[in-house]
């Protein structure tokens, strides 16, 4: 029988591809030791009192282990909230003010933690940790990322390549450019009629990679304190060039392995489509 740590291994590889890529770049970060833990942060807002007219917000910040079995990892025994942030306002990007303290935690199991006890082999060694990904819906993706995620550049991927349509009446962002990411000779890139009376020809952007992402926000966010009194300078409508792609540099950063991971952030999408159902049933 394998060792837990490569029975692990198959059972990522087997049942997440991304994440059993993902474990394997993180072994040649954290070594063979297969103790070592493997994290995912999860975070949303909620009002516990059940009233749209109060704005006190709660954001629990809760990790979860990929160490154990796949069927186990998302059990809320397994689960550990690290953080409770409760105000009588919406974080928004002052998140990383309450983000520092597990972040310094972060960075000392990421240096490793000595004199750590094995019940089972009865043994000291020194744990470490990684970080894999954050897990939000997309409103929660902007605040701990930093990104845009409305407006003119509302796409984290495609960025200042997003080139929506604002709607005359609606006043409201059309993206009508998804055909991008559709295979060459996809059907749907040869309607017009269905869509905005062009074809699409072209190729879907390059997300960027976190080592090209830092290198841009270090040039393109100003370096702002965190508090809401310092906020980014507005830009005004489409025919403003200096339109943001970021808001702010986020806090994740400051981990030393945060820009070589090939995904930092990942979408809850069973949340998400909670959220549009939500919207269309209360509006019709």
């Amino acid at each position: 029988m394998p060792q837990p740590g490569k029975r692990m291994v198959f059972f990522a590889i087997q049942q997440i591809p991304l994440l059993g890529s993902l474990w394997m770049k993180s072994g040649l970060l954290l070594g063979d030791e297969p103790r070592n833990l493997r994290l995912a942060l999860s975070s949303d807002g909620f009002n516990p009192h059940s009233v749209q007219s109060n704005s006190y917000s709660c954001w629990p910040v809760i990790l979860v282990t990929y160490n154990l079995p796949p069927r186990l990892v998302m059990k809320r025994k397994h689960m550990m909230l690290s953080l409770l942030i409760s105000g009588p306002k919406q974080l928004g990007n002052d998140i990383d003010v309450y983000l520092e303290p597990l972040i310094d935690d972060l960075k000392l199991l990421w240096a490793g933690v000595s004199g750590v006890y094995d019940a089972v082999k009865n043994e000291i060694f020194t744990l470490r940790a990684v970080l894999f990904w954050t897990i939000n819906d997309f409103p929660a993706y902007g605040n701990l990322s930093g990104s845009i995620v409305k407006g003119y550049n509302g796409c984290p991927i495609c960025l200042d390549q997003t080139e929506p349509t604002r709607l005359k009446n609606g006043r409201k962002m059309s993206h009508n450019n998804n055909r991008r990411f559709l295979e060459k000779y996809h059907p749907y890139r040869k309607l017009k009629a269905a869509f905005n009376n062009r074809t699409e020809d072209r190729t879907a952007p390059v997300p960027l990679t976190g080592e090209e992402l830092l290198s841009r926000l270090e040039q393109d966010v100003p370096k702002l304190p965190l508090g809401k009194k310092d906020k980014t300078p507005k830009y005004m409508g489409g025919e403003d060039e200096r339109r943001p792609c970021w808001k702010k540099k986020s806090i994740f950063f400051e981990l030393d392995y945060w820009k070589y991971l090939p995904v930092r952030h990942c979408l809850d999408v069973l949340h998400i489509e909670k959220n549009v159902c939500d919207s269309l049933w209360g509006r019709y």
